[in-house]
């Protein structure tokens, strides 16, 4: 309007500097807007589209150079989460970091993905515990999946997640990352909650023993009386027999694209855990991810587990859509 040469109604301006003086104490240092709110909308994400156009509006008006820096800083933010939107996985730890900044001891955005994508992984506070070791060979600071793993933390404060690794290479860099991360965001029990064993010279079936052992007497504390479930995922080979003398499902990823385990696996084994703690019935969400082989062995389906990937891909791409208009 103002290129255009139009006149702004004197209504317009009426108590916007000290609407102003307001608002600038609420901005971070990079531009983003500290808005925790959200209702039935994404939180975190809500009210951002609206803060460039206000700041550069408060440029003009109140002639405040805070402002346009401010301005300056959001862009170049914006930028950078469009940069990592070219991987779902770094813009969504981007979101997480975001969450992490604008309230520290909020939920952070991704459980909210997982909420939608995969409502049946949560039971409230103390109504029963599920476990899942998950062997792996390493795993790297970096890998998509403990981004799925913070989020099934946060979103179900019954859950309990044990990396069982063969190699010790950034094992204490892992437990130590995701257990500061769960501090910061106020997961209540997160040093119960989450760790990282190696395999030593009792194998694999030692260490799950161990692990299980751990979560039953954790589990007592918090659930007192309540059930516990207790899942173990890996490769075949891997597991051998491990979890066959245990009350425990066995679940075999053989098959499956790594990209779409990291992507959905947690999530999945998480539903599995839960629907266990409900009954014998497990979900359609469950039973679209999980095939059984026998006995206490199961078997991931590609075809469910995909379905479960796009899903959740597709509402991080919507919260970064949100993100963007910002």
């Amino acid at each position: 309007a103002k290129r255009a040469g139009w006149e702004r109604p004197e209504s317009l301006d009426h108590h916007q500097r000290d609407l102003w003086n307001v608002l600038r104490r609420m901005v971070f240092a990079d531009g983003r807007l500290a808005r925790i709110g959200g209702d039935s909308r994404v939180r975190y994400a809500y009210c951002q589209e609206y803060l460039l156009p206000a700041l550069l509006y408060a440029a003009d008006r109140s002639q405040d150079p805070l402002a346009l820096e401010l301005a300056e800083r959001q862009v170049a933010w914006i930028a950078r989460l469009i940069v990592g939107a070219k991987d779902s996985q770094v813009a969504a730890a981007e979101l997480i970091e975001f969450a992490i900044t604008i309230g520290a001891k909020a939920t952070v955005p991704l459980p909210e993905v997982f909420r939608s994508s995969n409502p049946d992984v949560t039971l409230p506070m103390g109504e029963g515990a599920g476990m899942v070791a998950d062997v792996l060979d390493s795993i790297d600071p970096e890998d998509a999946r403990i981004d799925a793993i913070k989020a099934v933390l946060a979103l179900n404060p019954n859950q309990f997640y044990e990396l069982v690794l063969f190699s010790d290479v950034n094992a204490d860099a892992v437990r130590d990352a995701v257990r500061k991360w769960g501090a910061m965001n106020g997961l209540k029990n997160i040093n119960e909650r989450f760790g990282v064993s190696i395999v030593g010279a009792a194998g694999v079936k030692g260490a799950v023993r161990d692990v299980f052992d751990r979560f039953q007497n954790e589990a007592a504390k918090m659930v007192r009386g309540k059930p516990q479930a207790f899942v173990v995922t890996g490769l075949a080979e891997h597991l051998g027999d491990a979890g066959d003398t245990l009350p425990a499902a066995v679940v075999e990823v053989d098959g499956i694209d790594p990209v779409i385990l990291k992507t959905a696996g947690a999530a999945a084994a998480v539903s599995f855990a839960q629907d266990l703690l409900r009954g014998d019935t497990l979900s359609q969400r469950t039973n679209e991810a999980i095939n059984p082989k026998g006995g206490n062995r199961y078997q991931f389906r590609p075809e469910g587990l995909q379905a479960l990937s796009s899903r959740i891909r597709s509402e991080i791409r919507a919260l970064l859509s949100l993100s963007r208009a910002a």
